[in-house]
């Protein structure tokens, strides 16, 4: 047998000790479990601090903590901010036992906001719950921000993490489903996220369930061709401070608002419903609290 014989021999021995290789992990794939799907987040605004304390009656339904700097726990002018009383040392508390809890953190700092502890006091009080922050939300609603102007407040603040040793978290913001359609900031490029409410106006809550719901649909999915990256659903968990008298339709939207986070596929962060203890908000609709537990068990939480 001469040398290239011999190399030919050899080329084919590897090549059909492979190709049994591959076999044999084809037919293994087909008979293993799919691998588990990571759970999507799911939360409420306001769930304790602002207007009460309502976390052991919704632990069962989340995974995720939504974190407020200042709004989520500053009750009223009159409460002060860095001592045993103020509203940080709640903030603190809170954002601790939820930690501890081993929830997904969502903390949405305010960024800019006039009369708001900035992110040097955001870090200093809430970093050491740093490993389990999930998302950072820079601002609920910031429809006056430019396109630059958010790729720079999203740049200050990676910037400032970086500063106080911490990793980066993907960065985004809170806007309603119309600003959405027409804002500039929602097109910025530095945003690795959009926080995208889904609610309806309380005029419509005597129409069809059925025309509301796919109206929902349809200006968020108009919203999502406009902006690059992941979305968070902001659901309909209250009844409009109160003008959405119709529990029918209010109940309508709920699970809807699942079926639109499924369809977003792996762009679908979850749903932080607003909100749970504000009056009005889900702790006060029965309904509303048995939809979002069935959610939660068909996303896997229990």
């Amino acid at each position: 047998m001469t040398e290239k014989d011999q190399d030919d021999k050899t080329l084919d021995a590897v090549a059909a000790d492979a190709d049994r290789r591959r076999k044999i992990a084809e037919e293994e794939a087909k008979s293993a479990p799919p691998p588990a799907a990571r759970q999507i987040n799911l939360g409420y605004w306001y769930l304790d601090g602002r207007y009460g304390d309502f976390f052991s009656e919704a632990r069962k339904q989340i995974n995720t903590y939504h974190c407020w700097w200042q709004r989520g726990f500053w009750k009223d002018t009159s409460q002060p901010y860095d001592t045993p009383d103020g509203w940080v040392w709640e903030a603190r508390k809170l954002t601790r036992r939820a930690y501890e809890a081993g929830l997904r953190i969502i903390l949405n700092v305010g960024f800019g906001e006039p009369g708001v502890p900035g992110p040097e006091e955001v870090l200093k009080h809430l970093g050491q719950f740093w490993d389990r922050v999930e998302l950072v939300d820079l601002f609920d609603e910031p429809t006056e921000w430019t396109e630059s102007e958010t790729n720079r407040n999203v740049d200050k603040w990676r910037d400032i993490v970086r500063r106080h040793g911490l990793s980066d978290k993907p960065v985004g913001i809170t806007m309603d489903h119309a600003s959405a359609l027409t804002r500039a900031c929602v097109t910025a490029e530095n945003l690795d996220w959009l926080s995208l409410e889904t609610y309806r106006e309380a005029t419509e809550q005597g129409d069809a369930a059925g025309n509301i719901v796919q109206r929902m649909k349809a200006e968020a999915r108009r919203a999502f061709e406009r902006f690059h990256g992941k979305i968070m659903l902001v659901g309909q968990g209250y009844d409009r401070n109160g003008a959405w008298k119709n529990e029918d339709t209010l109940f309508a939207l709920q699970h809807p608002t699942y079926d639109v986070l499924r369809e977003l596929g792996d762009r679908g962060l979850g749903i932080t419903w607003f909100a749970y203890g504000r009056p009005g908000g889900t702790h006060d609709h029965p309904r509303l609290q048995a939809v979002h537990k069935i959610i939660a068990q068909e996303a896997g939480l229990f």
